[in-house]
């Protein structure tokens, strides 16, 4: 059976939507507590805002945007994976988005 490449813009905006819901499930409410307290209350300020530049960067002709965002929450991913010690709890709620972030970095908004 062939892939239905017509849907592949649908599955692209349903990852940008994955992405929206980890981040708002996982950090939104400690970025909201505006408590400067630490790493990872500055973590979550970063997720919150370059999940609504990986959103905006669909919208653009160019894929810098898309890229750079895509790649930046890979690293923080990867970086929060190893701060808080690498458990069962820290690979199931940062290696996803890691992976979402990493296939923004090489796909763009190619869909």
């Amino acid at each position: 059976m062939n892939p239905i490449k017509k849907l592949a813009p649908v599955g692209h905006w349903l990852l940008r939507i994955a992405v929206l819901a980890i981040v708002y499930e996982l950090y939104f409410k400690e970025a909201i507590s505006f408590s400067f307290n630490g790493f990872y209350y500055f973590a979550s300020l970063a997720y919150i805002g370059l999940t609504l530049l990986l959103l905006m960067g669909a919208f653009l002709k160019d894929q810098r945007l898309t890229v750079v965002s895509g790649m930046i929450i890979s690293i923080l991913s990867f970086i929060l994976i190893f701060y808080s010690g690498i458990s069962i709890h820290s690979l199931m709620s940062n290696f996803p988005l890691a992976a979402l972030g990493f296939y923004f970095m090489t796909h763009g908004n190619k869909g």
